[in-house]
């Protein structure tokens, strides 16, 4: 049975082109010191009667739904493997809900919560090895590898008010960590429909301050077209 699926693998029909691709997930910013965002200055203005605030109550921040896009060349190299890598925009964020406000005795004011969005704008290089398991006219793909993303914007915002606040100087400009996906791949003519559950994984701090560990993970389904200038002959698996 090894023998026959190592084999079968060999049949798999990758493609060289162009692609662009979309995903739409859950993403979540996590960390022990979620609450040094935002600074005190972004709540310069809180409502009548309130006094002070509890910072540390960010730490229980939500997820939040983001998309992403990806323009970028697939290059296969034999029957088995391919690598792509493209430029993309990733949106990603977090935000919190009925965060409490306070008196100066301490106590709770039960109205208002303040509900708060921290918005975050990447651009990413992904750096990619695809794995291709035939299955007759279409397919099952693998990929895993690095991806590199370069801060655009943060923008954060509340519902004390409705200007968004500039962020971005606390958040490193650079960044990177790894994803992966599974998914299927249909062959259309001339083009290919990709289809997949990706998952990434932040593997360096984005705040500024070194001494605080925040970071991002999204969870998404994504899909997206090839248009293959090169393909492999492709064969029915055996199995």
């Amino acid at each position: 049975m090894i023998v026959l699926a190592a084999t079968s693998s060999l049949l798999a029909a990758l493609g060289s082109g162009p692609f662009v691709r979309a995903g739409f997930g859950l993403n979540l910013l996590y960390g022990t010191d979620l609450y040094i965002i935002p600074p005190d200055n972004h709540y310069s203005t809180l409502p009548e009667g309130s006094q002070s605030f509890d910072y540390k109550e960010y730490a229980n921040n939500g997820l939040f739904l983001t998309p992403d896009f990806l323009i970028g060349w697939e290059q296969s190299l034999n029957l088995v493997l391919s690598v792509n890598t493209g430029v993309g925009l990733a949106f990603s964020g977090t935000k919190w809900k009925g965060v409490p406000v306070y008196d100066f005795s301490g106590n709770q004011i039960s109205e208002p919560a303040i509900d708060a969005k921290l918005r975050t704008t990447y651009i990413t290089v992904p750096l990619e090895t695809k794995l291709m398991l035939p299955l007759n006219s279409g397919g099952f793909y693998i990929t895993f590898g690095p991806w590199f993303s370069f801060l655009a914007s943060a923008k954060f915002e509340n519902s004390t008010n409705t200007i968004e606040m500039d962020d971005k100087p606390l958040f490193n400009t650079t960044s990177m960590g790894v994803g992966c996906s599974f998914g299927g791949e249909v062959q259309l003519r001339a083009m290919d429909l990709l289809m997949g559950l990706r998952f990434d994984a932040g593997l360096t701090d984005e705040a500024k301050d070194e001494s605080i560990k925040l970071r991002h993970s999204k969870i998404a389904l994504e899909t997206g077209l090839r248009w293959t200038t090169r393909r492999h002959t492709k064969k029915k698996w055996p199995l």
